[in-house]
């Protein structure tokens, strides 16, 4: 069982800013697993469906916070809107 801090590299998801500025933005996730006696027994060590709803949860964030800000203030506020999602 793998208790470190790992990555995962999602595919680039298209978003469209609240101005209708359409971008494709890359996506990093980091996670750790905090209690791996339920991930073995309840989740059967299924990695992939781990993955799998970190990456919806990480797209629905993003589509959500990306689509209620304007063009301009992603340029300006990144680290805003990197601690919203």
């Amino acid at each position: 069982m793998d208790m470190k801090t790992n990555v995962l590299n999602l595919q680039p998801q298209t978003v469209i800013t609240k101005d209708n500025v359409s971008l494709r933005i890359d996506t990093v996730v980091y996670y750790r697993t905090i209690t791996p006696y339920k991930l073995v027994y309840k989740l059967g060590n299924n990695l992939g469906e781990i993955r799998n709803f970190i990456a919806e949860m990480s797209y629905s964030a993003m589509r959500t916070v990306v689509g209620e800000t304007i063009f301009q203030d992603l340029l300006e506020k990144r680290k805003h809107v990197a601690d919203s999602i």
